[in-house]
């Protein structure tokens, strides 16, 4: 199980909201003796809402009432929660709770959000036709781009040839360049997988890395020469790839004509400096083949300080 705790979206409200509080536990002359009562509140969710709950590791899908509470009547004694409402909220854990005879407990439930806003830094997106070719590419950003060169007009439109160079508006360039703004959903991250890489191996990480998924060394250059600089200044850093088909969670693309053979990574990465004796698996890494009309995408984003504990 891998748990994100919710200090981490502590500065998007300046203060730190409790997944779950217990506000009120106290004798109810309406209980029996041999009963007790938990009433859960879910505050920032809709009223009559649909949520999947766990009761010491028995599981029921409830739905909440006009008031947005459920009541559960059972016997004293300690229970452990888990709740879940949908992909765009962390589940829910706590502790073991103990209820007495006759008591009755309310519990404050607060679905602490997944999505936490990002700047796609860098996307930069090289093209190597077979020869001078005509290429549109249109960008499905689930965000708002906040700069594009060349200028990005309905897509963009271009001349690419053998060697990669791109000629749009009379110019040429290297590749085309875009950044946006997006949200990324820190529940879906496999968190488990990935690399933590100490500072003084950060380059040779990059060079393999990079080498292993079929970049050029023009492509390799750039980069390390945008992300090194950056990462360096931690001591260790948290990296994990996104390959291809699930860069789409966050932009998709399409290519007229398309590539024979197409390499798309985004890289999240954060501050790992405080994350002591993390065990992750590791990720596996595709390989481009450069055969045919080859197209090329990097680009990242810095998470917040890497607030991870493993079980």
């Amino acid at each position: 199980m891998i748990l994100i705790p919710s200090t981490i979206f502590a500065g998007k409200t300046d203060e730190i909201i409790p997944e779950y509080q217990i506000i009120k536990n106290e004798r109810d002359p309406s209980v029996q003796s041999k009963e007790a009562v938990f009433v859960f509140t879910f505050t920032n969710i809709p009223a009559s809402s649909k949520i999947t709950a766990s009761c010491n590791s028995l599981q029921k899908l409830i739905t909440t009432s006009p008031e947005k509470t459920y009541t559960l009547k059972t016997t004293p004694g300690k229970y452990k929660f888990q709740l879940f409402y949908n992909n765009e909220f962390f589940e829910i854990s706590t502790d073991s709770i103990k209820i007495e005879p006759g008591y009755r407990m309310e519990i404050d439930v607060y679905f602490l959000s997944s999505l936490y806003p990002v700047i796609m830094d860098k996307p930069v997106i090289y093209c190597y036709p077979q020869k001078k070719t005509a290429i549109h590419i249109d960008l499905g950003l689930k965000g708002d781009l906040l700069f594009t060169y060349p200028p990005y007009k309905n897509g963009w439109d271009f001349m690419a040839e053998a060697n990669g160079t791109i000629t749009a508006n009379e110019k040429q360039f290297k590749y085309l360049f875009w950044e946006g703004e997006t949200q990324i959903n820190y529940a879906t991250i496999q968190w488990n997988k990935g690399s933590i890489v100490e500072k003084e191996n950060l380059l040779s990480f990059f060079e393999k890395s990079l080498a292993q998924m079929g970049m050029n060394s023009n492509e390799q250059q750039d980069f390390i020469i945008y992300w090194y600089p950056l990462m360096q200044k931690n001591e260790k850093n948290y990296i994990h790839f996104v390959f291809n088909e699930d860069y789409n969670e966050y932009a998709s693309m399409n290519i007229n004509p398309k590539p024979d053979n197409s390499l798309r990574v985004y890289m999240l990465w954060s501050d790992a400096s405080m994350v002591k004796n993390l065990s992750l698996e590791t990720q596996e890494i595709p390989s481009l083949k450069r055969e045919g009309f080859t197209l090329v995408e990097w680009g990242g984003s810095q998470l917040p300080e890497m607030p991870l504990e493993v079980f």
